[in-house]
């Protein structure tokens, strides 16, 4: 990504973040580090539940609209809250999990129905987080493989558990660590540093 890419992201991150000005069609923006080249990523948020609890996808979507938004996804991220109350949640970094691009996690939600974000084994390159976040991905994977029913679902004691169907919200099943869990899938969208809200645009030094 050029410098001059850099500098219009951040200043459409900076209007969007101080100055509430938003895209409508995502619910956050970020920049990702993936194998060293950077993404602009809109998320969408389409699951949350209560850690130990069961969970709500996000009404404002059908099930075939989260299996059509699915299909075209770049990524998933499964994460708590970055805040919690209004303040910045430290333990974020210990259980927040992104998927690659072109590997089995994603390749699963992009199949035709999705399956479960494990499917086709664990593969810990594939995930981007820090080492303790990456272990909960490292023990397999039941062959369940509906991914409305069953996001991931790991077979062992120590692995992530997320089902909706089953009311599972588990960072690891016999542990509960206060960290609810947040499902978003991305779609890489370079075309939002093009313009603001006026449409004007961001890079355009005669703007």
């Amino acid at each position: 990504m050029n410098k001059l890419l850099l500098q219009c992201l951040f200043v459409v991150l900076f209007l969007n973040i101080i100055f509430n000005i938003g895209f409508s069609e995502y619910d956050e923006i970020t920049v990702e580090n993936i194998d060293d080249e950077y993404y602009i990523i809109g998320w969408t948020k389409i699951y949350e539940c209560t850690e130990g609890k069961t969970g709500n996808w996000n009404t404002s979507y059908s099930d075939s609209e989260i299996i059509e938004l699915a299909l075209i996804s770049d990524s998933i991220r499964i994460a708590p809250p970055k805040e919690i109350a209004g303040i910045i949640n430290t333990e974020y970094s210990n259980f927040a999990l992104l998927s690659k691009p072109d590997y089995y996690p994603q390749l699963a939600l992009n199949n035709d129905p999705p399956k479960m974000v494990c499917y086709g084994g664990p593969d810990l390159n594939a995930w981007i987080g820090t080492d303790t976040a990456k272990a909960r991905v490292n023990n397999g994977c039941s062959d369940i493989d509906n991914f409305i029913d069953y996001v991931y679902w790991n077979p062992g004691t120590t692995g992530l558990r997320l089902s909706p169907a089953n009311g599972r919200c588990h960072w690891e099943w016999f542990n509960l660590f206060g960290q609810n869990i947040e499902i978003y899938l991305g779609i890489i969208d370079m075309d939002i540093i093009a313009t603001n809200i006026k449409g004007c645009d961001l890079c355009d030094a005669d703007c």
